[in-house]
């Protein structure tokens, strides 16, 4: 076989070696979209109706299908709420896209946090006469287990009561703001702040298998029982590492693969972790490098993260800015991961206190490692999963730094430039995103999905919430 030959041979090989790389990546979209019909954000609120009397909390959950996120629009779609006259009337159908799902009022202790085990959403915690509760409440959003899904509240040690199969037991100690998460079947739960208010244990683990929360090593972070507290706190997974990281405290690690082992500290180059809840995003085909996101200042924040094999983190840099459009004012915030490389940021006002807005933000990230300039762009594509949440570190910023978002088919922005940090932006005074871009070394990319504002209206009811808050999402 001649040069050419072989050339040709080559060049037909590579042809063939890229459309079957390009039928396996649609592939994998005609699945992803086809989750996304079946597939929900759960929204998880904390809102006060307390008075001068009486205490009383109510902890809620809604929904809205993630089919119904991917528009772009600055109108806010009104939400009453079920007690409303006006719920019934409403021409753009919100109670359609926003559907209550269940919620628990009285005198409930403050600061609960919300966790996912399997389709499960777990309520967990707070504090009530300054201690940590150990108290658990159970949603289970699955048809085929419960058709109406309601809060069951967790049966305790010596609690007799016939409950549900998917019931949770309470804590073994209490825990105020306690961070839970799922790894590979298993439901870990950590305490949060104020740190002082928690008792031991402060770090358990809920095994499905025999039904039972099991005491893990405590965490360096000092004396729960005492009165010096380390302050407010960070907190990641990655691989079967979490990360805790609070303001008086280094940057902490406990491997749940040998759980035998005690806490570990992380001297990362550069940065730790951001001072605000992180989202870690894992990469398809790269187990080098993930991305964290944050939310502070009233802006996201993309930071670059350098793990080896075993995710022992090297180095956390900043990467990326992401503007938050409208002006709109975050006082809370959480975010998820939707799977394929697609985030939603869900971010709430307090706003005039009987109208209280919430943005909801979709876009979707790819990185390289191959030298590229910065691509921001706008559009539509599709989404997949995973969950943080939190309160900004400062939710002030000029509306003048929040440029509008417009619609799904505006043109690609490119930035690339070394030196200082560049921003993304169009001529023509309608941005559909902007963005400042730390780093050119590496390619980073991001594509607005959709941006949709919905307004939570209790001018009708009998009394509204003097403090409302986002919790969490999660993605079912």
């Amino acid at each position: 076989m001649g040069g050419a030959s072989r050339f040709r041979a080559r060049q037909k090989a590579r042809a063939a070696k890229m459309e079957a790389m390009e039928a396996e990546h649609r592939n994998r979209e005609a699945i992803q979209a086809d989750r996304l019909r079946n597939m929900s954000l759960y929204i998880c609120t904390f809102e006060d109706y307390s008075d001068w009397k009486n205490q009383k909390l109510r902890y809620r959950i809604q929904s809205i299908k993630l089919s119904d996120l991917f528009f772009f629009s600055s109108t806010p779609i009104t939400v009453f709420s079920s007690k409303s006259k006006s719920k019934s009337n409403v021409s753009n159908s919100s109670s359609s896209l926003v559907r209550d799902v269940d919620f628990v009022e009285g005198d409930l202790p403050l600061h609960m946090s919300f966790g996912v085990f399997g389709s499960r959403i777990v309520m967990a915690g707070g504090r009530k006469s300054n201690r940590g509760t150990t108290e658990i409440y159970v949603l289970e959003t699955d048809p085929t287990v419960e058709l109406r899904p309601k809060f069951i509240k967790g049966p305790g040690k010596q609690q007799r009561k016939a409950k549900p199969q998917y019931a949770i037991p309470k804590f073994n100690g209490g825990k105020s703001r306690p961070f839970m998460v799922e790894v590979k079947g298993k439901l870990y739960a950590l305490t949060g702040s104020p740190f002082s208010c928690s008792d031991y244990p402060t770090f358990e683990v809920f095994d499905p298998e025999n039904k039972v929360w099991t005491a893990l090593p405590d965490p360096p972070l000092g004396n729960p029982v005492s009165m010096k507290d380390p302050g407010s706190f960070t907190h990641a997974v990655v691989g079967t590492k979490i990360l805790v990281k609070s303001q008086r405290s280094p940057l902490l690690y406990f491997d749940l693969a040998d759980p035998l082992k005690p806490w570990g500290v992380l001297t990362p180059h550069h940065h730790g972790l951001p001072p605000c809840l992180a989202l870690v995003l894992d990469l398809e085909d790269d187990d080098d490098h993930k991305l964290l996101f944050s939310f502070e200042w009233n802006h996201i924040l993309v930071y670059l993260m350098i793990v080896s094999t075993e995710s022992e983190i090297y180095s956390i840099e900043p990467l990326a800015m992401i503007n938050v459009p409208y002006g709109f004012k975050a006082d809370s915030y959480s975010c998820a991961d939707l799977g394929g490389g697609t985030i939603c940021f869900v971010l709430m006002n307090l706003g005039e206190y009987v109208k209280m807005p919430v943005l909801f933000m979709t876009f979707q990230v790819s990185f390289s490692k191959s030298a590229a300039s910065s691509d921001i762009s706008s559009g539509s594509g599709s989404p997949h999963f995973s969950s943080s949440t939190g309160s900004p570190r400062n939710s002030s910023s000029s509306s003048s730094d929040s440029p509008h978002i417009g619609g799904s088919n505006g043109s690609p922005h490119t930035s690339g430039s070394s030196g200082s940090p560049h921003t993304s932006d169009s001529s023509g005074g309608d941005p559909d995103f902007l963005c400042q871009v730390f780093s050119d070394i590496r390619s980073f990319s991001i594509k607005s999905l959709g941006c949709r504002i919905f307004e939570y209206n209790w001018s009708e009811e009998s009394s509204h919430p003097l403090f409302a808050k986002l919790v969490a999402c999660f993605v079912l």
